[in-house]
């Protein structure tokens, strides 16, 4: 009887063991049965290295503590990663309500799959030490959905958004000041509608996107095909200011882009030339401003605000404003969250219609 425990905690891996914190009883079962099978291996063996025993203890009881999620090494836990598959940015389900267009209730969801090796899977590789200066490459899916549930006949679900991305993060930790991590991505963007907006009107040379917008026929606008692909570099610092902190800022950069299905044949940029993405999504800039210094429901009471800068001035730049305030209300953990839109870029199908829209509703943040 051969056991390896390298093996074993790598089956400890398949099973989540890792990254969930479980009970602490049935982790300490865990352990004393792997410690039972080590025992007999070791009698099987003879006279065992006993120095062969004393890292094999120790390597048992840190990975005990990792799957504690109390594997702290400098002062520094190593096991912050507590699955390969985590959210990515914030799901959420609001009730809004945007100008020219019926009442909904948006769903977003994202999510990421760590491709590279989960941190702290064995102890003594080097790069477990170096925790914060990690290189990390994932992949990430990020979607969009209205729900018309009482506003539009047979209350439709319409796909706003998919966006299915590569990333490869490098972390800095103490080396560089200012940012914690610099991400590249290679990212698609499209909205799974299948109509051209190129389409003309039976027997005439207009437009039928122009024709339906003018008669004010949103649900026609919403299936109309869109679809980009882009490179992405993106950065993250964490910031005090005065004695306050807990403030983050991105800063996203988009470029390269190409397979771009973007025309426009209606509204204020009808007959124009070359209308592209780019003209509307260029740099991404987000900061977060914490409202308390309490954690609430593993993220704290803070308030968002996001500019997307374009390619024309301020005719091309949105603005997107949220609020999250997560309370109890008679033992309920209730994540509220206010948001406004203002701007284009609400929507693919309609990315150059200049918009104003507000909800509330739930967001659910890692």
């Amino acid at each position: 009887m051969n056991f390896n425990h390298s093996n074993f905690l790598n089956t400890g891996n398949l099973l989540g063991l890792n990254y969930v914190n479980h009970d602490r009883c049935f982790h300490s079962i865990f352990f004393y049965i792997a410690m039972v099978f080590s025992s007999i291996t070791f009698a099987q063996e003879g006279n065992p290295d006993k120095a062969k025993i004393a890292d094999y203890c120790e390597a048992m009881k840190a990975q005990s503590d990792c799957i504690n999620k109390t594997c702290v090494r400098d002062g520094k836990n190593l096991c912050i990663e507590q699955n390969r598959f985590t959210p990515y940015q914030p799901n959420s389900a609001v009730f809004q309500q945007t100008d020219r267009d019926e009442h909904s209730v948006e769903v977003n969801y994202s999510f990421r799959y760590l491709i590279s090796s989960p941190d702290c899977t064995d102890i003594f590789k080097d790069h477990c030490f170096d925790f914060d200066k990690r290189l990390e490459h994932f992949v990430t899916y990020t979607g969009k959905f209205d729900f018309y549930v009482g506003s539009r006949i047979s209350g439709p679900v319409v796909n706003r958004l998919s966006n299915p991305a590569w990333h490869s993060r490098k972390y800095f930790g103490d080396e560089v000041n200012f940012f914690d991590w610099v991400d590249f991505g290679f990212e698609h963007k499209s909205n799974g509608q299948v109509v051209s907006a190129s389409e003309r009107v039976s027997g005439s040379m207009q437009y039928r996107a122009d024709a339906e917008y003018l008669a004010g026929n949103h649900a026609y606008i919403d299936s109309i095909s869109r679809s980009v692909n882009y490179l992405s570099l993106e950065t993250k610092s964490s910031l005090t200011v005065g004695s306050r902190e807990g403030f983050e800022f991105y800063l996203k950069l988009y470029g390269f882009h190409f397979g771009e299905e973007s025309d426009v044949h209606w509204g204020d940029y009808a007959g124009q030339e070359n209308v592209k993405f780019t003209e509307f999504e260029r740099i991404r800039s987000v900061l977060n401003i914490p409202l308390t210094d309490e954690k609430k429901y593993d993220k704290k009471r803070e308030m968002g605000i996001e500019w997307t800068v374009g390619g024309r001035g301020l005719a091309t730049d949105s603005v997107n404003l949220w609020v999250r305030w997560p309370f109890e209300l008679c033992d309920l953990q209730i994540p509220l969250t206010l948001r406004a839109h203002a701007g284009p870029m609400n929507e693919l199908s309609n990315y150059t219609e200049d918009q104003r829209s507000y909800g509330i509703g739930l967001s659910f943040y890692h």
